[in-house]
């Protein structure tokens, strides 16, 4: 238990001023996304080893009849499982856990779109057989919120100007608009672009976003969010397929 506690401290240090630890001037921020990603794995895995001793047993290969031979299985001790769930309430169950500065997620968030999306364009207008068509993965959430009547693509509404907006919607609508506009300054002469404004995706196969949620509700965690009267916008993975090759 003491290394997984040792290496989930290791991550907190490393997550304080990440981007200035570990990406230099004319670096990519490729290096900030690959570095967040190793240190939140450095949780699961200390959580993990915590995990075992919850309810675990010791097993041991002492042999029968020799001198201070052990049982062959051991229940952990109940002081030790007692510690092992304080270490992840405290650092993985708890509200304090995981608090990451704001600058730090919207770098990660707004960088591995934009500058993805550059990267194919210039990939697309340097090609010497470029595709006829660039399909670009956008998202919905750059329409408003509104209740009188649906967003969709002729008539939607873009979002970011309603009124008492927290800055957490704005900046939503900030992600969209950068991630579509490196799509459309992108020059392919050649290739016809394509913005997806797709919402979530939902599939009955395991690991989608549908099971994620199903296991939320199974677990007791779903019900209402917020007041209750939030549309959610989704599409049938079928439906989502048959657009393509409608």
């Amino acid at each position: 238990m003491m290394h997984g506690k040792m290496r989930i401290a290791l991550a907190c240090e490393l997550l304080k001023d990440l981007d200035k630890k570990v990406v230099r001037d004319n670096e990519s921020w490729a290096r900030l996304r690959s570095a967040f990603g190793s240190c939140i794995s450095q949780f699961g895995n200390g959580a993990y080893l915590a995990s075992e001793y919850i309810g675990g047993q010791s097993v041991n290969r002492d042999f029968k009849g020799t001198d201070k031979a052990r049982d062959p299985i051991t229940p952990i001790s109940g002081a030790k499982q007692r510690e092992a769930l304080s270490m992840l309430v405290e650092h993985i169950l708890s509200d304090k856990a995981f608090h990451f500065s704001p600058a730090l997620l919207r770098k990660l968030i707004t960088e591995s779109r934009v500058k993805s999306t550059r990267v194919v364009g210039e990939a697309i207008g340097h090609a010497s057989n470029p595709p006829r068509v660039w399909l670009q993965a956008s998202t919905a959430t750059i329409y408003s919120h509104r209740y009188d009547e649906p967003n969709e693509e002729a008539t939607g509404v873009i979002g970011g100007s309603e009124p008492h907006a927290p800055d957490t919607w704005n900046f939503s609508i900030d992600v969209v608009t950068s991630w579509e506009r490196a799509l459309n300054e992108a020059l392919t002469p050649h290739t016809r672009k394509v913005l997806l404004r797709s919402a979530i995706v939902m599939s009955p196969d395991r690991g989608g976003a549908f099971d994620m949620l199903l296991t939320l509700a199974r677990f007791g965690l779903g019900g209402r969010a917020g007041d209750g009267r939030q549309y959610v916008s989704w599409i049938h993975d079928q439906d989502f397929i048959g657009a393509f090759s409608g």
